[in-house]
């Protein structure tokens, strides 16, 4: 699906994933290009 492009550097409270190409922090991983877990 790609990064979220609309809205690349807003960061998610809930989120479990940030995409290491352009920061979006998301709750699934198949919503950015190339996700990586977080440290929680």
């Amino acid at each position: 699906m790609g990064c979220k492009k609309d809205k690349p550097n807003k960061k998610n409270k809930d989120g479990k994933f940030e995409c290491s190409k352009c920061g979006a922090v998301v709750k699934k991983k198949d919503k950015v290009c190339k996700p990586k877990k977080l440290k929680e």
